[in-house]
């Protein structure tokens, strides 16, 4: 689950387990030339992401203006916008698009690609009075993560050594946001 502050409210994580970079999906080949979001505010590209995700700001943020923003309800149809040509890029979860283009032969990931996304961090969550278990699992989650065993464990669902949180980050800091 995504380490978010109003969920740290709620219940206890784990120190991160994974950074979970965005993406953007493209049709095959990149016709448009789209590597980030500042490609499609400078060259004018329709971008479509999902109503109220955190993409919509980035792209405004980014001054990609409003109707260049595409926001659509979800992933279905974000592919659909942009294997129609009604968009040139659309964003995602990397996990998700990286299946989506491995099962769908007309969209692909934009590669390279710079994010302007803040890292999103993600751990397992447990209840408010489970502290004995998070401290323990942190514990062992120390000497696992990243390591040859973990990375060979979770390669084939799209899992990168890139994606590895730095081992610095603490849940505590990931709760500040």
């Amino acid at each position: 689950m995504f380490i978010l502050p109003e969920r740290c409210r709620n219940v206890l994580f784990t120190n991160p387990i994974v950074t979970s970079p965005d993406g953007l999906i493209v049709q095959n080949g990149n016709p448009k030339g789209v590597h980030s979001y500042e490609d499609l505010r400078a060259k004018g590209l329709t971008f479509v992401t999902g109503a109220g995700w955190s993409t919509v700001a980035i792209a405004k943020k980014v001054g990609i203006a409003d109707d260049k923003i595409m926001q659509v309800a979800g992933m279905a149809e974000i592919v659909q916008a942009v294997k129609t040509g009604r968009a040139a890029a659309g964003a995602g979860d990397i996990f998700v698009i990286t299946n989506i283009a491995k099962k769908d032969d007309s969209v692909e990931l934009a590669d390279p690609y710079t994010s302007s996304m803040p890292p999103a961090y993600a751990g397992l969550a447990f209840a408010l009075n489970e502290q004995a278990s998070v401290d323990a699992f942190n514990a062992v989650l120390k000497d696992y993560l990243g390591s040859d065993e973990m990375i060979k464990s979770v390669t084939k669902y799209g899992f990168t050594k890139a994606m590895v949180p730095s081992g610095t980050i603490t849940a505590a800091e990931a709760c500040k946001g």
